[in-house]
């Protein structure tokens, strides 16, 4: 009855609709139905049924199991991103086939990991036999796409403590890359609510050939309203350098953002005044200067000769065998640039 939706109009109705009550004739009558096409039709589709039942959950099984593998495969993908972005590797080579011996370091970093993981090696086998037509996790698309997903939480939690505790300070500077282009940095500084303890933590990089105050006021603006950041209210400081163009009165950045927020007090950072003082310190003292020449002239007479060099270090050898000692060996140090200008 379940199955006999295409019931002929001169079939006997007795076994699906109307009653029956012949019963002296129920034996005929039940191998007259059996011989029906509608009975043989709904029994082949109840028979189908039943067979295909069990194809369901298996189906259902092999689907959850391979959603169970891509995650974790992801989560090994996004363990090497975050090992990788804190010890500063570069994540892609110049041949990165799967034939070439050096893949770059994502890759090298995924078969090497592979060994000891069995979701990530079948899915590299996969990869390699399969091409293009199988779904791929390593190519430098989902690199980047990885890379930006894990920026964009982490901007996400930096974001919602700020939001918590609705008070926060703002640092930016800028320098050469080696690249040689001029990189912005946004370091952001806020206090945790419940401990008190201050936390640092860059906000953003943003690349601009032209520091004037105003252009550095336009990118700061851009980077608030893309962190969804309420700096005209909850930016209490920002610190910068000593340039021009940033802790000038009237038309360099810390002006342009006191104009619009003036709780926002302008510190110069101690860091960069140390370092002028340091400077200073040192420029106007002449036995500071002829030492610290001296100290240049040793590095260039040591460091800038291979046979120098390979003496020194033996003389460090020999010292620590007199001595007993199993001191370090050392190796002489460059003054900066800026103690000698």
């Amino acid at each position: 009855m379940l199955f006999g939706t295409n019931l002929h109009s001169n079939l006997e109705k007795s076994w699906t609709k109307e009653g029956f009550n012949k019963w002296k004739n129920c034996s005929f009558a039940i191998q007259r139905h059996e011989l029906t096409p509608d009975h043989v039709t709904s029994s082949l589709k109840f028979k189908l049924r039943q067979k295909n039942v069990p194809i369901l959950p298996l189906i259902e099984n092999n689907r959850k199991t391979q959603i169970a593998m891509n995650r974790h495969v992801l989560l090994e993908l996004i363990d090497i991103v975050i090992y990788m972005a804190r010890h500063n590797l570069a994540f892609r080579g110049h041949f990165e086939d799967w034939s070439s011996n050096s893949k770059g370091n994502f890759k090298d970093l995924v078969m090497l990991m592979s060994k000891n993981s069995g979701p990530l090696a079948e899915h590299i086998n996969r990869i390699q036999q399969n091409g293009k037509l199988e779904t791929s996790f390593v190519s430098w698309q989902r690199q980047n796409q990885l890379i930006e997903a894990i920026a964009e939480d982490i901007s996400f939690q930096v974001r919602s403590f700020i939001k918590s505790v609705r008070m926060f300070s703002i640092s930016i500077d800028t320098t050469f890359d080696a690249s040689r282009k001029e990189q912005i940095s946004f370091i952001i500084r806020y206090a945790d609510e419940v401990t008190g303890e201050v936390h640092e933590r860059l906000l953003a990089v943003k690349e601009s050939p032209v520091t004037s105050g105003k252009n550095l006021f336009d990118i700061f603006v851009n980077v608030m309203e893309a962190e969804n950041l309420n700096w005209k209210e909850e930016l209490v400081g920002q610190s910068y350098d000593g340039a021009s163009n940033m802790r000038g009165n009237y038309t360099d950045l810390q002006a342009y953002i006191k104009a619009e927020n003036p709780r926002a007090l302008f510190v110069w950072c101690h860091s960069h005044r140390l370092a002028l003082v340091v400077k200073q310190a040192v420029s106007c003292n002449s036995n500071a200067v002829d030492l610290f020449g001296n100290l240049e002239t040793l590095y260039v007479f040591l460091w800038c000769s291979k046979k120098r060099a390979a003496i020194f270090r033996e003389i460090q050898i020999e010292c620590n065998n007199m001595g007993g000692k199993k001191n370090p060996l050392h190796a002489v140090q460059r003054i900066q640039k800026e103690l000698l200008m």
